[in-house]
């Protein structure tokens, strides 16, 4: 984010949802209401972070997650390794979210 000349977010933020459940984000940009979730394919297939449930059930509860926090207000965007190796890459993909401090660096 740095070296894409974005604004620095705080960092496992705590959240909570329209549900009034709490939750930890990666990232969070208040002043533009939106969080950023850096998504790794390990969420899905390691049994560590499965904690017993199916990949499918993790999918869901992600998913569900994000639906509550949505409802809250909040704006989200997220991205991979495909894209967080690439400044121009994730400026855009944070840039196209409504992050609009900052410019990416060629």
């Amino acid at each position: 984010m740095h070296q894409a000349g974005m604004s620095a977010p705080e960092l496992q933020k705590e959240l909570f949802g329209a549900s009034g459940r709490r939750y930890f984000v990666d990232f969070w940009w208040a002043e533009h209401g939106l969080i950023g979730e850096f998504d790794g394919r390990d969420k899905y297939r390691n049994p560590l972070f499965l904690r017993g449930r199916t990949p499918e059930q993790a999918l869901l509860d992600e998913k569900d997650r994000e639906d509550d926090l949505r409802a809250a207000g909040h704006g989200m965007v997220r991205w991979g390794w495909d894209v967080a190796r690439s400044p121009n890459r994730l400026a855009l993909r944070l840039a196209r979210a409504g992050l609009r401090q900052g410019r990416p660096q060629r």
